[in-house]
């Protein structure tokens, strides 16, 4: 599996579905990554030079990311790189999960 520096990752937080990470949630995934390892790869695609420098941009993953950077104080991690639509993917990711709220499901629909 491929890794990449976090250092080489544009992070765009107004594409993040969720909005706002609880840091409970960042540390509760840190905790679990710990213990049993990163199960899934972060999805990245290649940055839009015009956007950022950095060679990915995050696609989905955003609490995964967290988790490892700031809580592990991993230097890199594993990607899965996508040329899929970024909403597509977003979309797929999270709505297959149940812990969106109605209100977060739904901006994320109008979106």
């Amino acid at each position: 599996m491929h890794k990449v520096r976090f250092d080489d990752i544009f992070i765009d937080y107004a594409q993040n579905s969720r909005g706002e990470i609880a840091q409970e949630d960042v540390l509760e995934l840190a905790m679990s990554i710990k213990r049993i390892g990163l199960l899934n790869p972060i999805t990245v695609k290649k940055s839009d030079p015009a956007v950022t420098e950095k060679p990915y941009t995050l696609v989905a993953g955003y609490t995964r990311y967290r988790a490892c950077s700031e809580q592990l104080g991993w230097e890199e991690i594993p990607i899965m790189i996508t040329e899929q639509d970024t909403f597509v993917v977003m979309t797929e990711e999270n709505l297959k999960r149940a812990n969106l709220s109605p209100l977060q499901e739904a901006k994320w629909l109008y979106r």
